[in-house]
């Protein structure tokens, strides 16, 4: 036998961890893979009552922070298509911090007021990039291969290192 002829052989580099570690049974895992491969348009819903992002047909749990960072980078790109620099989470950190009270139902708990601190501090940027950095980390190991279409995208600016942050779904994909 080819092992190459065996699908889950073939394909295991786009399987999720879930899948590959047995937490799931074998006919999820199909059903998964089925829809994986039909697929042809990545819609991406953010509930910020349950801090739920559905990515297609898979569904990520965020803490009220991380929803509330991803869901302003939703946001801006539903409202103008495009990426914003790392000043941005500075200078609109009070609309982040109502995303996050959102997701959290009001309650800010101390990891939200440490948010609330970083974004206003001049150390803010640090903090985001540990935040995005654990947020595509979450997506990377829920979404396997299609975790690039869902994590927070980064591409160079102008000249230098400096850095603009997105979303890339497409406007009209993204629900919030």
């Amino acid at each position: 036998i080819d092992l190459a002829e065996i699908p889950f052989v073939r394909m295991r580099y786009t399987v999720p961890e879930a899948l590959l570690s047995g937490k799931i049974s074998f006919s999820q895992a199909v059903s998964f893979l089925q829809a994986k491969l039909s697929r042809h348009d990545f819609n991406l819903v953010i509930d910020l009552d349950s801090n739920l992002v559905y990515c297609s047909d898979v569904v990520i749990k965020l803490t009220a922070s991380q929803i509330g960072i991803y869901a302003f980078l939703a946001q801006i790109k539903q409202q103008s298509e495009s990426y914003c620099s790392i000043n941005k989470f500075a200078d609109d950190y009070q609309h982040i911090i109502e995303l996050v009270r959102k997701a959290s139902k009001g309650v800010l708990t101390g990891r939200v007021e440490q948010l609330k601190l970083s974004l206003q501090g001049t150390d803010f940027a640090n903090k985001i990039y540990e935040y995005i950095s654990k947020i595509n980390n979450i997506f990377r190991e829920s979404l396997g291969s299609d975790a690039s279409y869902y994590m927070i995208d980064s591409i160079r600016s102008g000249h230098g290192n400096s850095k603009i942050y997105g979303v890339k779904p497409a406007p009209q994909n993204i629900t919030i």
